[in-house]
């Protein structure tokens, strides 16, 4: 599941055995439109796409910069 969220989230390198810097799914929608299809799907982080969304912050899995979005 910690792949998953690298995925939407992003992550820096070394938060997880085999992670590279990499921009997740909400960092790359930064200034557009985030569309999650199926994001019941996502019980495990539905809490936290919802913080997102609310606070309009992001940080990637293992980082400390907290990035301001405009989605």
């Amino acid at each position: 599941m910690l792949i998953a969220a690298a995925e939407i989230f992003g992550a820096t390198k070394g938060s997880f055995t085999g992670a590279t810097n990499k921009s997740g799914f909400i960092e790359e929608a930064n200034g557009g439109i985030l569309f999650l299809d199926e994001a019941h799907a996502l019980k495990n982080y539905q809490n936290l796409l919802l913080k997102v969304v609310e606070e309009q912050k992001v940080r990637k899995i293992g980082g400390k910069k907290i990035f301001q979005l405009m989605l």
